[in-house]
């Protein structure tokens, strides 16, 4: 229910913009059909996994078998960062006019201190090489493959 509200619920949308061109495939519209699918994948502990559409194929816009994967919490909200646009883990620090980088441990939940830089871009690079190694860890927790992979080529730029 939670993927047809996103899609379709003008409320949603209008909390979140980001799913206004979202939509669903047909065969997966009743629930029959969506739930012929989860019982067709490896992984038979999906109650505790979280439906995903754009881990396989990056600004996925359709909610499908081909494009839709389950994945941990952990693996999801990992994910989160790639998709802004801004510099993330950098932090002006105003007072000391230099850019502080830190990036959050998803194993520990800590965030950890990268370093202070003169530039942004610098404080970024820190962040997005700490991010990759961090990846690479994630990646190989993976049971499906395709996850694995996704996540290492989405990190490797």
């Amino acid at each position: 229910s939670a993927m047809i509200t996103r899609c379709y619920s003008e409320k949603m949308i209008e909390r979140d913009p980001s799913y206004s061109d979202c939509y669903v495939c047909d065969s997966w519209l009743s629930f029959s059909g969506f739930i012929d699918w989860v019982n067709s994948q490896p992984r038979k502990d999906w109650e505790s996994l979280e439906l995903d559409k754009d881990i396989l194929i990056e600004n996925n816009r359709v909610y499908s078998p081909e494009t839709c994967v389950f994945v941990s919490r952990l693996t999801n909200t990992f994910l989160v960062n790639k998709r802004s646009n801004n510099l993330t883990g950098v932090f002006y620090m105003k007072d000391k006019g230099v850019f502080r980088s830190s990036c959050r441990n998803p194993f520990n939940g800590k965030r950890e201190h990268l370093g202070f830089f003169a530039t942004d871009i610098e404080a970024h690079k820190a962040w997005k090489i700490r991010k990759r190694k961090h990846a690479m860890e994630l990646s190989k927790q993976q049971l499906d493959e395709r996850v694995s992979k996704a996540i290492v080529d989405r990190y490797s730029d």
